[in-house]
């Protein structure tokens, strides 16, 4: 008769789901860095291309 693998017990979670989810928030964290830094970046960018504040919406979409 088969047995199963040992298992995490209820509610704990085991290396690699840790490791796992440390890599998902430090992706998240990073992409919302990004985004603060465009936004700082936004009058420059209007600036030097020339664009109305209504294209500006258009470049961030773009980017993100």
């Amino acid at each position: 008769m088969a047995t199963s693998p040992p298992s995490a017990p209820p509610g704990r979670m085991d290396g690699r789901a840790v490791g796992t989810l440390l890599v998902l928030c430090g992706a998240i964290f990073l992409e919302g860095i990004d985004v603060a830094m465009l936004n700082v970046a936004l009058p420059a960018i209007r600036a030097d291309l020339g664009l109305s504040t209504a294209m500006l919406s258009g470049v961030v979409s773009a980017y993100v």
